[in-house]
């Protein structure tokens, strides 16, 4: 096997290792639970697809709020530094900005358990 192979091999090994998840139950024994990588607390094989399920939603929010705090710093960093935007329009639009990340945060509590829809 030529050393190019091998490492695209390789490569692809890390990536498969990198998608394992190991879920343990609190009813397990104390080294399942703390080997896991999520405990569920419920003796319950339904709750992982929920795991999964609010693991995504969590992560498509911090991708929304982090590009609308990008979007944002595009925007007011360049109008402040020409001194196009006053210090409290800065301001202002500085605490909407958090408001509004911890708005669309908020929203994950709605979210309820397939089971329980």
């Amino acid at each position: 096997m030529n050393t190019h192979k091998f490492f695209s091999r390789f490569r692809k090994l890390i990536v498969l290792l990198e998608l394992i998840v190991r879920f343990a139950m609190s009813s397990g024994t104390d080294v399942a639970m703390h080997t896991a990588d999520i405990t569920l607390m419920r003796s319950d094989p339904s709750l992982v697809a929920d795991t999964i399920d609010i693991s995504r939603r969590t992560y498509s929010k911090i991708k929304q709020n982090l590009f609308w705090a990008f979007i944002y710093n595009l925007i007011g960093i360049p109008l402040a530094a020409m001194g196009l935007l006053s210090p409290v329009i800065a301001g202002a639009a500085m605490a909407f900005s958090s408001v509004s990340v911890v708005m669309n945060a908020l929203m994950l509590s709605k979210w309820r358990p397939s089971s329980k829809r």
